[in-house]
């Protein structure tokens, strides 16, 4: 008899757990982003117009992925890992909004901005995601990519 008690109160476990879904999936897109620790944001699409070129040559492109984990609001600080390496970048909170800032040693600017909005049908929040560089022997251009992050935790 204990055995079946102890099988039933798992099997309720397991699907009140599938029912009510992980805790960061609840909520508005407000709440889930404010108690999100690590997002891994995919960017699906975007565009990268090289300015120095008249006009300037825009080119589609397929994006990147990258994770930000230990968000740490309070400190301003997160870590960014991609697959160029990793890194560590400010946060900066607003009232719908996280921004991502990441300085690469050039002094070229990355950001990456994740919106208090799920993507359509999904408990996915909306994100974009820029990149400004100069290469003084190469390439100036600037990089826009859309897509979207959900809570790892």
């Amino acid at each position: 008899m204990k055995t079946i008690v102890a099988a039933v109160a798992l099997l309720s476990n397991a699907i009140t757990s599938a029912l009510v879904g992980r805790p960061h999936d609840q909520g508005t897109p407000d709440q889930v982003l404010r108690a999100a620790h690590s997002l891994r944001c995919q960017f699906t699409s975007g565009v990268l117009a090289q300015l120095d070129s008249l006009p300037p040559k825009r080119t589609e492109d397929s994006g990147t992925e990258a994770v930000f984990d230990a968000i740490d609001r309070h400190a301003g600080r997160a870590r960014l890992v991609a697959t160029r390496g990793a890194s560590d970048v400010s946060v900066t909170v607003g009232d719908h909004v996280l921004t991502f800032t990441e300085l690469a040693p050039s002094g070229n600017p990355h950001f990456t901005v994740v919106f208090a909005r799920f993507r359509l049908g999904t408990k996915e929040l909306l994100a974009g995601d820029s990149h400004y560089f100069h290469d003084p022997y190469g390439v100036t251009a600037v990089g826009q990519y859309y897509g979207s992050c959900r809570v790892l935790q």
